[in-house]
């Protein structure tokens, strides 16, 4: 029940809409059936959540403060009038009588955080909760100051203990007495729980001896002396903190103890007090526990609290309740499987349905499939089935309802359609099916009676996640004992503490009357709220009803629309038309003969017109009247166009999806008049040359026009008959400039009836001239400072019949800027940095006006470079720079680079990015991308590094021959001839263990491991005469610098790309007789075996470890014996970390205290201890490790019998290896301490500071 402590909050009520595609926003959802109110989070307040719930079930403390009379507190109206107002306590008065009768899911805490004078940081940042319980309690002490409840806090939950110091010599006792809210207890070390830690805090003396001696006034020196701290006075209330979060002093990091630490429900706190004596007083009641999930740096809290006034309805967690949906206005809740299939079968004719099927709709009904919620108590569904035959009958695939097993829901379905509960009087206790309305009165009215097993009163207890709550088992709180989600809060109640009347266990009980009216209007709006939405859904479900079998449509007549611009006009006169959806076209047609009447011609067209912006456009005809409006996927909303089908207004009109119309700017050169028109998109060039000479009024043979794509068009071309508008790539909006010799007047032809939008009037002189000559902001970004943040934006006056040369020179002679390459670029908002215009363009013609935004950018810039590695006779000198060309290529720079360095083939290097810290990146693997495409700025650094790049999806693998693996016996040597014998284990006879170097493969990483395999059995052939098979080559990747075989590829028909081999990785290869490939149950390791009385080893012998019978030591060791014929007892075997040069002894300690639980057959839990796996963490073996072994025989001289440890592993080479990494750290230490010593001489960096937890509190003294 603890398992969803990491789901997100909804915060605000349901947000799931009906079924179908409902789009009303639901009611806030009532209380669920333990009838408590959760609380939403708002972000990060689950630690705020679970102290507000544990003070609100903390009857004598809730009453209390609801007590308070208002004229104490003050009224939140008046906090307006800046009167002084006690907003604290009355906000969480308003929140305790929510939580207590409001009729929903979860209340929301926003008014008390804000009386906090909480922000978004306290809100959403986590906090401890044991600090906001403290804080929270002090806040409410220091809230109440002068009022009757001032000592509230102090009478519930402070108490007093006392350090008593006892001299040793002369025996003087001094004591120092303390108030206390929380008692602190460490949980390390103490396994046996809360009483073991208690005993040795309050039971026990520290001695003061040695330099912590204490000095004591009546001998005048430093003396010993006992230290002993008691209770002295404990309150009715008492909170205990578990210090779960510690210190670790070697590593300088916190971290969570999970140990374990058990807590009892009840316990005498007698022994710990200064008298010592048993005491009721002093016995205390388990009433709530707080639990963190999570670790040190972050988390989620809940609680656990008993409910002492039976304010909800518990029900056994075990029996699950499934709601299960009958209609979007109704739920049904089944407590047994059994109910479940019997309801769904009962809706049934018949009553049956096959198994597939009943499967299924458990899955729809109740959204979670049987495998999910009942397969592992009653298991599969089928079997479930067949095991009760007295409630279902199984016919084959058919399953049928007995008939004295229906469930009985007349009267659930009366109250369904009543829209009232059925009383808890009326429910089968055999069958407990309750059907409710959405939006009636909570599970509170009407509840079952107590069922055998239930807890007695006050003992029942509840878990709170945020707005869920959910009835839980007492003894489910020894699941907090340890783990990563324990408790760590214990709040105890003083048992003997006078048990409440049954009247005054109300929820209102103490409520003042200005909150019971509050709360009862809520709960009225809340009722009305759930009413509306029942309402409304019910109408949506009667529309989408009507929808299914009726489609509205939209009729117009052609003589309502008019054409204008290109496109119909419409007066905006419609008819809507209502008609079945299985109705033919046919009978649409006489409906639409009624409509039109006699102005409507025989023989009408239907077109098919959408509308967007202001055009309106014809599509498809529907022509076969025999078909329905559903086949013709008519819907609602469809517009339906009545015409003669060839002409509206006496003008022709294009349909179809190829004629849809665009609407074009045309333009005229130097002129302020501008023409707006639509054309079909797919309209010839020639006959758009025809309509823009008509609008316009120049010949066509005179007509020059110019697209935005540059090319340019006189009206003597003869342009391609298929070339349209659309093949130009010629889109709404497009511009189009136009211009003539001997230009005609624009007005239109008497002819043609086609409105244009066209000046009435010419421009005057002072307009001509303002258009012709203007200014223009250019941003001059060929500053030497390379990163400047802001460029300086200088005007300059010019002309549209200035080239864009001119422009540039004017502006670089105005300004007095020098920049050998520099051009113009237009600066757009939305795209970006353009390219370049090419400068024997005219203003005009490169569409430069006044609001262009111009920037004068250089087109070079400096990169700086490296080596990698260094040629041979040449020492590493500084950084070397070229100065290329903003759009030069890659494969330029690197030429330009090699040139810069002195090298002779460039096309023997590559090109590699660096990161912030000047380390290798990315490389440059395109070398026909430029610069400015690369995003490489000025100044970027970079590394020429040696090698020539593999085409693209290729990579090039450097091949290494390592020697075949030692073997115990000689006999794999018999299949190889005496020559490759020699070239395979000739360097290991001769003592030389290094791999060589065989060449490099080129291969597509979509290549197969196969294809791998045989590339490398050709190189080892071409180069090194090897004849041996495919299967006989073991590949494997090399690692560290050592070259230390690591990974064995598997996988005959895996791809290179699914192996994650890339450019960079290094192939190692040896040649074995059998078992090339391991499988993957198999390890391959390398085997040392200490020489006895040395810190050496012996000869590197192989090791394929079969793990498919167990991944343990033992069954390491196991093997390892064999292989070496030792006693397995006699082994000790640790495997080396060459990285840090350690050993780590291998062993099959879990590292998990606890123990995994699973359950049989009969569902008993039983116990068992999980199982080594050390191919897991912290020991991860796996292929190419070293295991060292040590055994009796290879024990250090003077060694004093003890088992080995990780010292008896090391080698003098890895004592020199540790040293030498202590000194790189100690110099890395070094080096950031100066940085550090910098920073604050400069001072230090920004950093964002911490959100402390704090509560703003008014001055009521």
């Amino acid at each position: 029940m603890f398992g969803n402590l990491f789901d997100d909050d909804g915060g605000g009520g349901a947000t799931d809409y009906a079924e179908g595609g409902n789009r009303i926003p639901p009611a806030p959802p009532p209380r669920n059936r333990t009838g408590l109110a959760g609380i939403w989070n708002q972000g990060s307040t689950c630690f705020l959540n679970t102290a507000l719930q544990v003070l609100a079930f903390t009857p004598e403390f809730r009453v209390q403060l609801l007590q308070l009379p208002q004229k104490e507190l003050g009224k939140l109206e008046e906090k307006e009038f800046n009167r002084q107002v006690r907003e604290i306590p009355l906000q969480l008065q308003r929140l305790f009588a929510m939580l207590m009768l409001e009729e929903q899911q979860a209340v929301s805490s926003k008014d008390v955080t804000d009386s906090f004078g909480w922000t978004s940081g306290e809100v959403g940042q986590q906090h401890d909760a044991q600090e906001l319980h403290q804080l929270l309690l002090d806040a409410i002490s220091q809230s109440l100051k002068g009022t009757s409840g001032e000592r509230l806090i102090e009478a519930l939950f402070h108490g007093k203990s006392v350090n008593k110091i006892k001299c040793l010599t002369c025996g003087n006792c001094s004591e120092t007495e303390m108030e206390f809210s929380d008692l602190f207890v460490h949980v390390e070390g103490f396994s046996k729980g809360l009483q073991e830690s208690l005993d040795n805090a309050y039971c026990s003396a520290e001695m003061m001896t040695g330099t912590n001696q204490y000095k004591c006034d009546v001998c005048n020196a430093h003396v010993d002396a006992a230290r002993t701290t008691t209770l002295r006075s404990l309150p009715p209330f008492l909170k205990i903190s578990l210090m779960r979060f510690s210190y670790d002093m070697k590593t300088w990091k916190r971290y969570k103890v999970t140990d374990r630490f058990p807590f009892p429900m009840e316990m005498d706190m007698s022994t710990y007090t200064e008298q010592g004596q048993s005491h009721e007083d002093n016995v205390y009641e388990l009433y709530a526990v707080i639990i963190h999930g999570g670790s040190c740096d972050g988390g989620h809290y809940t609680a656990c609290i008993r409910d002492i006034d039976d304010l909800g309805h518990w029900e056994d967690p075990d029996k699950k309740t499934v709601q299960v949906t009958a209609d979007p206005t109704s739920v049904v809740e089944c407590t047994s499987p059994e109910q479940l299939v019997a309801f769904i079968l009962s809706k049934q004719p018949g009553h049956s349905m096959t198994m597939d099927k009943l499967s299924a709709d458990i899955l729809k009904r109740t959204g979670v499939p049987w495998s999910r919620s009942y397969k592992k108590r009653y298991g599969s569904f089928p079997k479930f089935i067949k095991d009760n035959p007295h409630k279902f009958l199984v016919d084959g695939n058919m399953v049928t309802l007995v008939e004295n097993a229906a469930p009985n829901s007349s009267e659930n379905a009366e109250s369904s359609t009543t829209g009232v509960s059925p009383p808890a009087e009326n429910v089968n206790d055999n069958c407990s099916i309750e059907e409710r309305t959405t939006g009636v009165t909570p599970m509170t009215n009407g509840l079952p009676e107590k069922e055998k097993g239930h807890p007695p009163s006050g003992q029942c207890w509840y878990f709170f996640n945020d707005s869920n709550v959910s009835p839980m088992h007492a003894k489910d709180l020894q699941n907090e004992f340890a783990g990563k989600t324990s408790a760590y809060l214990l709040f105890y109640r003083r048992k003997n503490l006078p048990k409440r009347a049954e009247g005054d266990r109300h929820p209102a009980c103490g409520m003042p009357d200005c909150l019971l009216e509050e709360v009862e209007k809520k709960n009225h709006l809340l009722q009305k709220e759930r009413e509306e939405y029942a309402r409304k859904e019910r109408e949506w479900k009667d529309e989408e009803e009507r929808r299914k079998t009726e489609v509205q449509v939209e009729v117009r007549f052609h003589w309502t629309h008019g054409m204008e611009k290109g496109v119909l006009t419409s007066q905006e006169e419609q008819i809507m038309l209502t008609c079945p959806r299985l109705q033919t076209l046919g009978h649409l047609c006489d409906a639409i003969t009624t409509l039109g009447g006699e102005a409507l011609s025989p023989g009408f067209h239907v077109h098919r017109m959408r509308c967007w912006e202001a055009k309106r456009h014809l599509f498809d005809e529907l022509e076969d009247k025999t078909k329905t409006l559903e086949e013709l996927s008519v819907e609602n909303g469809t517009i339906l166009f009545v015409w003669d089908g060839q002409q509206v207004d006496g003008q022709p009109v294009p349909t179809g999806l190829d004629s849809e119309p665009i609407t074009l700017q045309l333009k005229q050169y130097c002129s302020a008049q501008e023409i707006s028109h639509n054309f079909p998109k797919n309209m010839p060039l020639k006959q758009f040359h025809a309509q823009v000479s008509s609008l316009s009024g120049i010949p066509v043979d005179l007509l020059r026009l110019q697209f935005p794509d540059g090319s340019m068009q006189s009206g003597e071309e003869n342009s391609q008959e298929k070339e349209t508008l659309e093949s130009i790539y010629l889109k709404d909006g497009s511009c189009v400039l136009f211009d003539g010799e001997g230009r005609a007047s624009f007005a239109t032809d008497a002819n043609n009836q086609s409105n244009v939008a066209i000046s009435e009037t010419e421009p005057t002189p002072a307009e001509s001239q303002s258009e012709y000559r203007f200014c223009v902001n250019i941003e001059n970004r060929c500053d030497e400072q390379e990163k400047k943040q802001k460029w300086s934006v200088l005007e300059l006056e010019i002309d549209k019949d200035m080239t864009v040369g001119e422009v540039k020179q004017l502006f670089m002679a105005t300004y007095c800027i020098s920049c050998e390459a520099a051009a113009i670029r237009e600066n757009d908002s939305l795209k970006g940095l353009q390219t370049a215009y090419n400068e024997d363009l005219t203003v005009g013609k490169a569409g430069i006006t006044r609001n262009t935004k111009l920037v004068l950018d250089t087109l070079q810039m400096t990169l700086a470079f490296k080596l990698s590695p260094q040629p041979e006779g040449k020492e590493e000198g500084p950084a070397l720079q070229v100065t290329l060309h903003k759009h030069s290529t890659v494969e330029t720079c690197v030429e330009a680079m090699a040139q810069a360095a002195g090298l002779s083939e460039p096309s023997e290097w590559h090109l590699r990015k660096t990161n912030f810290f000047g380390e290798p990146a990315n490389i440059l693997e395109d070398l026909t991308q430029n610069l400015y495409q690369c995003a490489i700025n000025p100044g970027d650094f970079f590394i020429l590094e040696k090698g020539r790049l593999p085409p693209k999806g290729f990579v090039s693998l450097p091949i290494w021959l390592y020697a075949s693996p030692k073997q115990l016996d000689a006999s794999w040597l018999s299949s190889f001839s005496p020559k490759i014998e020699d070239l395979l284990i000739g360097d290991m006879k001769k003592g030389k263990d290094s791999p060589q170097r065989v060449g490099d493969i080129l291969i597509s990483r979509d290549a197969t491991f196969e294809d791998l395999r045989i590339e490398i059995r050709e190189l080892l052939v071409s180069q090194k005469q090897l004849q041996v098979k495919v299967n006989q080559l073991r590949v494997s990747t090399v690692e560290g610098r050592a070259k230390r075989l690591r990974r064995v590829l598997r996988g005959a028909q895996t791809t290179l790309r699914r192996l994650k081999i890339t450019g960079e990785t290094v192939i190692g290869v040896q040649v074995v007789t059998r078992d090339a490939e391991p499988s993957t149950d198999q390890v391959v390791l390398n085997l040392r075996l200490r020489k006895p009385e040395e810190r050496a080893y012996g000869e590197t012998q192989e090791l394929v470890w079969d793990c498919a019978q167990g991944s343990s030591t033992a069954r390491l060791k196991q093997e390892i014996s064999r292989r070496l014929t030792m006693s397995e007892e006699s082994l000790t075997i640790a495997k080396h970390f060459p990285d840090d040069f350690q050993w780590k002894i291998l062993t099959d300690q879990v590292q998990n205290q606890g123990h995994h639980q699973s359950n049989n057959k009969k569902g008993k839990k039983r116990t068992h201890a999980p199982k080594s796996n050390i191919r897991l963490k912290p020991f991860q073996v796996q292929d190419g490790d070293v295991i060292g072994v040590i055994g009796k025989s290879s024990q250090l001289v003077g060694s004093d019998g003890s088992a080995p440890g990780p010292e008896d592993f090391s080698t003098p080479e890895d004592n020199v290896g540790r040293e030498q990494q202590l000194e790189r750290q100690r110099q890395k230490q070094l080096e950031r301490q100066a940085k550090h010593l910098v920073d604050g001489l400069c001072g230090p960096g920004k950093r964002r500071p911490e959100v402390p937890l704090r509560i703003k509190i008014g001055d009521f003294t």
